[in-house]
């Protein structure tokens, strides 16, 4: 009864010791990175902005928007307008001030960046230490979305703006690339996909890079990639381009490229892939 009784303590000692490693254990855990919206511009559809405020924490979000990749002064104003029409009640527009608008980033739940010039998005934001701050706050769980450049952007190899970029042939070095956000690591995005007749220049980005995998969004459509996986929300559909087990042929820069084993998946509103390697 003895022994009994001084084992009990001893148990209970161990289970609240225990108890506080787990909390403890749990507490220095670090987020989940946030979902990445990706919209193929042409509009944001009531799904898309619904989606984006539901994986933002709601209405009462907040949320910042980043209208930098546009030449048009109002920009920022009617993107405000727009995503306050759709119930986003806390949405701002992102200051001038580097200052300023990095506290305002990473207060946000939600940073969405509008359409223009990809390349003219992403240098300003580097100018000012500001894509440092987004990409922090993905990775801590924030929702980063953007349409048109503003989904081009999150890249990490960036295919760049204009009409530099060979839409009849895929070719060696047949689109031009830059440096993006580093949100999607593993992925080259390419928007207005369909309607813009821009198969060719995915398959060449893709060719050059086959490690990553090419997303192709067209217009009022959205690729949402959280975890490792895409879900397609919107009107129109989503072409995925992956290269990485497929036998790609060396050939000189300008010439035709050549490859066996690729896989095309085409995915709708409702579908979902993964694009992690593993199975659901």
């Amino acid at each position: 009864m003895l022994v009994a009784m001084r084992i009990l303590p001893a148990l209970l000692v161990a289970s609240c010791l225990s108890t506080v490693a787990l909390a403890v254990f749990a507490s220095t855990q670090s987020p989940r990175p946030g979902p990445l919206v990706v919209a193929g511009g042409g509009g944001t559809t009531d799904d898309i902005a619904a989606s984006v405020l539901r994986l933002g924490g709601g209405a009462e979000a907040r949320m910042v928007l980043v209208p930098w990749a546009s030449e048009n002064p109002d920009a920022g104003a009617e993107s405000l307008e727009f995503w306050r029409g759709k119930g986003a009640s806390k949405a701002e527009v992102v200051s001038e001030d580097a200052l300023e608008a990095a506290r305002q980033l990473e207060g946000a739940a939600i940073i969405w960046m509008g359409g223009g010039d990809q390349k003219v998005l992403v240098d300003k934001l580097r100018a000012k230490g500001l894509d440092a701050v987004v990409a922090r706050r993905h990775k801590q769980g924030a929702v980063v979305g953007g349409t048109s450049a503003g989904a081009a952007a999150q890249s990490k190899a960036m295919i760049l703006g204009g009409d530099s970029a060979d839409l009849e042939v895929a070719k060696n070095g047949g689109t031009a690339l830059g440096e993006g956000l580093h949100l999607l690591e593993d992925a080259i995005v390419d928007q207005h996909f369909l309607k813009r007749r821009r198969f060719a220049r995915l398959l060449s980005a893709v060719l050059d890079n086959p490690s990553l995998v090419g997303i192709g969004v067209d217009e009022r459509t959205a690729a949402i990639v959280h975890a490792g996986a895409i879900e397609v929300v919107g009107e129109g559909q989503v072409l995925v381009v992956d290269a990485r087990e497929a036998k790609v042929e060396r050939c000189e820069p300008g010439a035709r490229h050549a490859a066996t084993g690729m896989r095309l998946d085409l995915l709708r509103a409702g579908s979902r892939l993964r694009i992690d390697g593993r199975k659901e």
